[in-house]
Order: structure tokens, then sequence, then C-alpha cells
């Protein structure tokens, strides 16, 4: 499969570092359902990651720990990932938080926030527990939110802590949309792939529906309508790079200036019975921006109950 940027060529900027290193970006819908019944889904989660096309990456593999996710493989930051899922019942996805240029932390002063994902997945504690500790913990990051999902007596329940006011937030059922921006505001892409994700599983929301769902997903996360003016992101984004700004108002993203945007889509389906399929669509490496090629992987397996929990679904 290939595709084109709608942009016309320019020269790629390659050496700017302070885009490099700054402006990683995902989004990220759920939906989840406490009372699904047989042919219905428990969780919807659909991503997507944007990041440089230079930034080396493995895709979706079953890793020796268990978690099925790609993987990071930037030197000095391999391992960590920003969507993962292990059949232990849990599922973890981190966005980071955009800010202006100025204000971002070196990377030799920071942890990696990639590993945040990781250590819960591979971790002994909750949702709770591992957040709880991360608001309490002395190590230094740039700003990012995390949202943990884990299966309890056959629901997912699902928690989101940002370390920008190190709060922990228990998510009642139902659908969100998450990006960049701080918690207590919201990018107009947000709202429109929200409305755009709420359409879609109200038409293909059951689970003999699976193809059409994923193939609206799919599409959904390609979207290409520019949400600006967004006061928000401007006010978030400065010292960006000008293609990089006006891109962001986007779903999909396409940055061929800055070589930069959405290279990676992913979507996790959870039935009522535990089923879990995954599924990703990502750009194969090296990335050659206007006849990229995309490569789809998927997982099927069993989502058991999370270690907290008590019924007979462990594992």
């Amino acid at each position: 499969m290939t595709w084109k940027c709608s942009r016309t060529k320019s020269e790629v900027r390659r050496s700017d570092l302070s885009i490099k290193r700054k402006s990683n970006m995902c989004l990220l819908f759920i939906f989840t359902n406490p009372s699904a019944k047989d042919g219905e889904y428990s969780l919807i989660l659909v991503n997507n990651r944007d990041e440089f096309f230079t930034r080396p990456t493995k895709p979706l593999h079953k890793w020796a720990s268990g978690i099925y996710a790609g993987m990071d493989a930037m030197p000095d930051r391999e391992g960590g990932t920003w969507l993962g899922i292990i059949d232990k019942g849990r599922i973890g996805c981190l966005l980071n938080i955009l800010k202006p240029v100025s204000e971002f932390k070196d990377l030799k002063e920071v942890q990696g926030r990639g590993y945040l994902v990781t250590d819960f997945l591979n971790g002994s504690k909750g949702s709770l527990g591992y957040l709880n500790d991360l608001a309490n913990s002395q190590a230094i990051y740039n700003d990012f939110r995390l949202v943990t999902l884990e299966k309890y007596c056959g629901e997912v329940k699902a928690l989101h802590y940002n370390n920008s006011d190190r709060n922990v937030v228990t998510l009642p059922h139902g659908i969100y949309a998450f990006g960049n921006s701080y918690p207590s505001t919201s990018f107009k892409k947000m709202e429109r792939g929200k409305k755009l994700f709420e359409d879609v599983i109200g038409k293909y929301g059951s689970v003999k529906q699976e193809s059409e769902l994923v193939s609206s997903l799919f599409s959904m996360m390609k979207d290409k309508e520019n949400t600006h003016p967004d006061p928000e992101l401007i006010k978030q984004s400065g010292g960006h790079h000008p293609e990089m700004v006006n891109e962001m108002g986007n779903i999909f993203v396409c940055g061929k200036e800055a070589n930069y945007g959405t290279r990676t889509t992913s979507i996790i389906t959870v039935e009522s019975n535990g089923k879990t399929r995954v599924i990703e669509s990502t750009m194969k490496e090296p990335i050659d921006v206007d006849n990229a090629v995309w490569e789809t992987r998927n997982f099927e397996f069993h989502l058991n109950c999370c270690m907290e929990c008590k019924c007979k679904n462990l594992a």
C-alpha cells in the first residue's frame, strides 16, 4: 500500500534538533462498556502515534516479557513504547503534553517517558498503586499524560494520570478523547475525533461488524480536516516549526518539511468474553514520505483479568 502527503514536496530539515527532540505527539480514543453482552465490546481503543520519520522503531510484536507493542529503538530510549497490552489484563498508553520549545527540559536531565508504559505492564502493582507511586516519585520527566486500563471481572476500567498536577483520576465508563493538551483543556482536533469515534461506534459497535469497525477506525484516524485556528494548540506550541503547528490541527499529521507525522495507527478491541485483537498499521522503515508503504500486523489472544482481580478469570 502506498500513501502520499497532500502537500508538495520541499526540502526536509533533518537537523532541526529542537523539533526532533520535542514534538512527539499521540492521539487516543477509548470506549469502555461495563455491561457488554455476548457479541459486544468491553473496550474499543484507537491510537495515532505521531513521530519523526527517522526515529527508529520496531513494529508491533510480542516481546519476551509478554507485552504486545511496538518498540522505540532510539539510542538511550530503547525498549520504551507509547502503547502496549499484556494478556494479564493491562493496557497502557502514553501521551506527551505539547509545550513551547523553551519550556522543555533537556533529555539528559529527564527520565524516558516510554518506560512508563512498560514498567506498568510488567509491574506488580495495579493501576491505582502504580499511578500513586508516580505521583509521589521524585523522578523528573517532561510533561505527559498516562492512561492505564485493567480488566476486572470482565469489564475494563480506565485511569488517567498527568505529571503536570500529579493528579490520578478514575474515569467513569464511556467515550474519551486524549491528546497532547493539558487535562484541563482540549484541542479542537480531539473534539472532532471524539465525535467521529462516537459515530463509528454507533454504526459498527457490535462484534459481527468487526471488519466495518476496523476499516472505519483506520479511515477516521486518517482524517485531514484542519481545525485551525485553535487558540489552545497555538498557545502550547510556541517555538515549534510553523508547518508542524498547522499540521497538529489535523487528526492525521503529515509534516513533510519537518520530516514528522502520523506513522502508526493501532486498534485494540476486547469482547465481552475476553477475546482480544490488536491491530497495527505502520509505515515501513526506512520511510519515504512520498511513497510510504503501510504494513499491517495483528494478534489475537484472550485477555485475562488483572492480577489484582479475585474472579475466576485470572490466568
